[in-house]
C-alpha cells in the first residue's frame, strides 16, 4: 500500500523480481481520527484465488489493512500475510488482522 509515495513498494518489487503491483485498495475504511478511501488502480490486478501479502510502512490501529484485506478478498484474491516496517504495539492494530500472519521489523511496546 501506499500514501502519495512508494519507497516500499518499489523495494518489494526488487526483492520478489517481478513487477510493482502498487495497487490502491476500494474499500472505506473509518478510524478515530482519519476517515479515507482505500482503492485498486486496476480492478484486473488479482487473478481468483492469487495470494496476496499486504506490505505497508505503519501498523497502528489496523484499519488500512484491514481494508486492503478486505478488497482483496473482493477482488478474489487471498491474503496470506501482512507485513510492515514499523508496529505500534500499543495501538492493537494486529487483533484486527487475526486471520492472517502478521510481520513486522521494529516494534514499538508503549509511546514514547
Amino acid at each position: 500500500m501506499e500514501d502519495g509515495g512508494r519507497p516500499l513498494g518499489l523495494h518489494r518489487a526488487q526483492v520478489v523480481k517481478g513487477p510493482d503491483q502498487h495497487r490502491r485498495p476500494a474499500h472505506e475504511r473509518a478510524e478515530p481520527v482519519i476517515v479515507g478511501v482505500v482503492h485498486v488502480d486496476d480492478v484486473d490486478a488479482l487473478a481468483r484465488d492469487q495470494r496476496v501479502v499486504v506490505v505497508d510502512d505503519l501498523l497502528a490501529t489496523g484499519g488500512t489493512a484491514e481494508a486492503a484485506i478486505k478488497l482483496v478478498e473482493i477482488l478474489g484474491g487471498n491474503v496470506s500475510a501482512c507485513a510492515f516496517l514499523v508496529e505500534l504495539m500499543f495501538l492493537h492494530g494486529r487483533e484486527r488482522l487475526k486471520h492472517c500472519e502478521v510481520m513486522s521489523l521494529i516494534s514499538y511496546t508503549a509511546p514514547a
